[in-house]
């Protein structure tokens, strides 16, 4: 898990007087309460604790053949107040056969429907599609059944389910009259898998690579902001600057009034991101950040590698080579 003195961005927002919510994936520790989301800045959770599953019986791993089965551990769980562990802490069993993304989405839309709007919220909504395992209600697929890639027609299914979810919410927001106040951030934490990784059916065209390599293709992900907080002017532009996902923190923090110089007396160390909301908002367009560094990933030490405007620089290895698809 990531180390308890790491502050989180909910840690931060919640001295600005914020609530603060997570629905989805965390992926970011399990083994001890004390890494879990309402132990790291969230006052509820409702989501899965790993980093894949099945989408409908929500077990880990989901493709044991039949004697092994008893290995697979059921993974969706709820907690429902700050430091929320034993005693507090539920698994949601009625979530059984139910598709994920319609029980994050619906999770989602129930926080805005309650929320006090005399209160500022920050809410981090971690779908798990369309990571693997491809697994969609068929429904979803039927539209795309002249799709000849099973891959990819599945994926497009998924895709669709997720775009209905993000639909559901935005219309949640703005029922309740939020959205006009609300800065929404659609963000990736890596490009597809494309050829290795447990290939699914997403592309990265034009860029080279995909998913557990050090290539674009598996590095740059695909990102928008919307909602009524951004100014007219900036609506529909595009973005051009490098910018690294550590540079969120300080920006959403800036967005919610909270200065740099104050950030350095609320994060027990030094951030690696750096603040991009003038430039985000249109009130720069000086780039703040020249470079991104590439560490090394995974016990094959992938890379590593910088970048700065122009010239990508590798070195080691560029990907770890698993090139082994999803088990169906």
């Amino acid at each position: 898990g990531v180390p308890l003195n790491e502050t989180f961005l909910p840690q931060v927002l919640r001295k600005q007087g914020y609530r603060t919510h997570m629905v989805g994936k965390w992926h970011l520790g399990q083994h001890a309460w004390e890494f879990t989301p309402s132990f790291r800045g969230y006052e509820t959770y409702l989501g899965y604790l790993g980093g894949a599953q099945s989408y409908f019986s929500h077990l880990m791993p989901w493709f044991l053949p039949g004697p092994l089965q008893k290995k697979e551990k059921y993974d969706f769980r709820r907690q429902s107040s700050p430091n929320c562990g034993e005693g507090c802490s539920t698994v949601e069993l009625n979530a059984d056969d139910h598709y994920s993304t319609h029980l994050l989405t619906a999770e989602a839309t129930k926080i805005i429907e309650s929320h006090d709007m005399s209160e500022p919220m920050f809410m981090y909504l971690a779908y798990q599609a369309v990571h693997g395992p491809d697994q969609v209600p068929s429904g979803y697929v039927l539209p795309y059944a002249s799709t000849q890639d099973r891959y990819r027609r599945t994926f497009a299914g998924m895709l669709a389910a997720l775009d209905e979810g993000v639909g559901n919410v935005t219309k949640a927001l703005t029922e309740k009259g939020m959205w006009n106040n609300t800065f929404l951030v659609m963000t990736a934490d890596n490009g597809g898998p494309t050829d290795m990784c447990m290939k699914t059916g997403t592309q990265n065209k034009p860029l080279r690579g995909g998913k557990c390599s050090i290539w674009e293709g598996g590095t740059r992900g695909t990102s928008f902001i919307s909602g009524g907080f951004i100014p007219k002017d900036v609506v529909g532009k595009p973005f051009a600057n490098l910018m690294h996902a550590v540079d969120w923190l300080p920006t959403l923090a800036s967005l919610a009034g909270i200065s740099d110089s104050q950030m350095s007396n609320i994060t027990n160390l030094p951030l690696d991101g750096i603040n991009q909301a003038k430039t985000i908002l249109g009130f720069s367009s000086q780039s703040v950040r020249n470079e991104v560094f590439y560490g090394f990933s995974g016990g094959s030490r992938v890379g590593a590698a910088i970048r700065n405007t122009k010239w990508k620089l590798i070195q080691g290895k560029p990907y770890n080579g698993a090139r082994l698809p999803f088990p169906s």
